[in-house]
């Protein structure tokens, strides 16, 4: 996580603030349809459980597991991330993502 120390502390800060106080499920419930869930199977975040919770909260959602992915989808399998991401996004957003996954991996 090469990165992780170029990121600005008030955005590091603003983002586990809203990870530990937002309620994910919440949220779900009031977004719009149709929407994919992308999740890590072995993700202690988003488990399976949470994913199928998410899905029952709002059946417009499709929850979508990525074997062997923990949170860091993109990351720990890109490829996969990558091709389960495809048909959610617009074709300039698919075109970066290709280009991402193509690119050297991030460290770990």
């Amino acid at each position: 996580m090469r990165w992780l120390s170029s990121c600005d502390n008030n955005s590091v800060d603003h983002t586990h603030h809203g990870f530990v106080t937002e309620d994910f499920f919440d949220t779900r419930r009031s977004a719009p349809a149709p929407t994919t869930l992308i999740y890590g199977g072995i993700s202690p975040v988003v488990t399976p459980a949470d994913a199928k919770e998410a899905a029952l909260a709002n059946p417009a959602t499709q929850p979508i597991e990525v074997p062997g992915a923990a949170h860091m989808l993109f990351w720990d399998e890109p490829a996969a991330a990558v091709q389960h991401c495809g048909s959610s996004c617009s074709n300039k957003s698919w075109d970066q993502l290709l280009a991402l996954s193509a690119a050297e991996p991030f460290e770990k």
